[in-house]
């Protein structure tokens, strides 16, 4: 699911992918190359006040991966057998 469908298709345009057909592709991509040393969360997590995802843990990786020429910043969300994607943008 995506929580802020409008927010990733701004920076879907600025990180050069088509969100309607490349996201799964790309968001892929980025979780099979990320490591634990990429992850820039809080330790423990931190939650969730959005209504959708209120109160769940907010997972956040800064990932490079060879589709982008710059580190891309991937925040999500996980609620039994849903992912909430929070966050796919250039790296700020």
């Amino acid at each position: 699911m995506l929580l802020n469908p409008e927010a990733l298709a701004v920076d879907a345009l600025e990180l050069e992918y088509l969100i309607e057909f490349e996201l799964k592709d790309v968001f892929n991509e980025l979780l099979e190359n990320a490591t634990p040393s990429d992850y820039n969360g809080g330790r423990p997590p931190q939650r969730s006040y959005e209504q959708e995802i209120s109160g769940l843990d907010l997972f956040a990786f800064t990932v490079k991966i060879d589709r982008f020429s710059v580190p891309v910043y991937l925040k999500f969300s996980l609620s039994e057998n849903v992912l909430w994607l929070v966050s796919l943008h250039k790296n700020r």
